[in-house]
């Protein structure tokens, strides 16, 4: 697995240039509702289950945000098929500005077949030692979830 990701470029800002691309989602992102207003669709995206290893997600006083985490600990979310250069600036303008779009490897499993593909993923690139524990990225959906429809 090193190998390939030996070959996932090194500068961010290519990954950025290049679509359509995969993009890794977790926490209220995942929620396709969501991203439906993020991206001003007509109807619900189509999301894929997916994960992304050596990350974890942590919770800062703002919420959820994806860290470095321990080799082979993997974030369970979903992924996104971005089509265009447009949609990939809509998602980096509602994201905080500690959040820098970062290439990754997505895995997709289908049965016993786990099929990884270079995208992209909004990681934290700030000071890790601000946030407080992990979190339950489920836990965030649902709190997501609740506060629109008490909106």
């Amino acid at each position: 697995m090193l190998a390939r990701r030996r070959n996932i470029p090194h500068n961010p800002y290519i990954s950025l240039l290049q679509y359509p691309v995969y993009y890794f989602f977790y926490g209220s992102m995942a929620d396709p509702a969501m991203l439906k207003r993020t991206l001003n669709l007509d109807e619900a995206p189509k999301l894929h289950e997916a994960y992304v290893v050596g990350y974890t997600v942590a919770r800062k006083n703002s919420g959820p945000a994806l860290i470095d985490g321990p080799r082979g600990e993997v974030v369970k979310g979903y992924a996104y098929f971005v089509g265009s250069e447009a949609e990939g600036e809509k998602l980096r303008e509602c994201h905080p500005e500690q959040c820098r779009v970062t290439p990754c490897l997505v895995h997709f499993q289908n049965g016993d077949k786990v099929t990884r593909i270079s995208g992209n993923v909004f990681k934290h690139v700030g000071d890790a030692e601000a946030f407080l524990e992990p979190v339950d990225t489920q836990y965030w959906v649902h709190v997501s979830i609740e506060s629109l429809v008490d909106s």
